[in-house]
């Protein structure tokens, strides 16, 4: 049996699955949580809401199965991603995420991609072709987590001296999980200073310097099947489980829902509505269209 959470960002979906010569769904529970908002267009959630909704979630599908916690053999996750993490060496959160929506990072957008006297579709053009050969793509709103990152830089300096690591959400609970500090491609990929090359895959230090990224708090980036960590005893305490069960990479909602939408061989294509909504295709190369705001995503599994 394994355990599967889904964190999106209303809620968070708990699945007790059975794996035999066929995958069952056994039990699901959702937790819904709060969004919080400020006025200057900021969007945070609370880590240990997401911790409580795991927390709960799980204890809900062992009961409603009568499964024992160590019938639970593995624990992936996925998550809503380009959300901004900032925690400490123990892995400990040092402000309230601040998620997807996200918008405030405006004047990091302005003051680092925009200013200049050559242009690309309004962004500065030697930096954005930077981006372009790099990682495929480019950090285009304020969304974006690299903006965010030095949001906290410049805002909360003291918040900032104290980080130790910059995660994305799922990232963050495979932390809380295991203690290992590590990420997955596709999260790392929506930094936008992740070197996607096919020869490279790996931390880009030309856009970090750029961009004044501390290459420090960049975590060891995984392939989602693999293995991060165990579950410690704290986190199983919590969660009502035993310690030592496998927890795998998993991966981002955008990388991880074409699967469950049985999209899987090239050029495969799905429409998502939810509180975001996108068009994905499977492609077997970076593509991009700067003008229509398409861009390519590192695959969640790099084989």
């Amino acid at each position: 049996m394994i355990l599967t959470f889904d964190i999106g960002t209303t809620a968070s979906k708990t699945c007790l699955y059975s794996i035999t010569d066929k995958i069952e769904l056994l039990s699901t529970h959702i937790s819904e949580f709060h969004i919080i908002t400020t006025s200057d267009g900021g969007v945070e959630q609370n880590v240990e809401d997401w911790w409580s909704a795991i927390c709960e979630g799980t204890k809900s599908v062992l009961s409603s199965t009568m499964t024992r916690p160590n019938d639970i053999k593995g624990i992936g996750f996925c998550s809503q991603m380009q959300g901004t993490v900032m925690v400490d060496e123990n892995g400990n959160s040092l402000r309230n995420p601040m998620i997807w929506l996200d918008t405030r990072s405006t004047n990091q957008i302005e003051k680092h991609l925009f200013k200049g006297l050559i242009k690309l579709e309004g962004m500065n053009a030697i930096k954005v072709l930077k981006f372009l050969n790099i990682t495929g793509g480019a950090a285009g709103t304020a969304k974006d987590p690299i903006w965010k990152y030095l949001w906290v830089k410049d805002n909360e300096p003291e918040i900032f001296k104290k980080t130790y690591k910059w995660l994305d959400v799922k990232d963050y609970l495979t932390t809380r999980c295991t203690g290992e500090f590590k990420q997955t491609y596709g999260s790392a990929h929506l930094t936008w200073v992740f070197d996607t090359r096919p020869t490279k895959l790996k931390w880009s230090k030309s856009l970090c310097k750029t961009f004044g990224i501390n290459m420090s708090h960049l975590p060891e980036v995984v392939k989602s099947t693999d293995i991060i960590g165990n579950l410690t005893p704290a986190a199983a305490s919590d969660m009502g489980l035993i310690e030592g069960i496998p927890v795998f990479g998993g991966g981002g909602d955008a990388s991880m829902i074409p699967i469950g939408a049985g999209c899987v061989d090239l050029f495969d294509t799905h429409i998502y509505v939810g509180t975001s909504g996108w068009i994905v295709s499977i492609v077997d190369e970076r593509w991009v269209d700067l003008k229509n705001f398409i861009a390519s995503i590192l695959k969640t599994v790099i084989s």
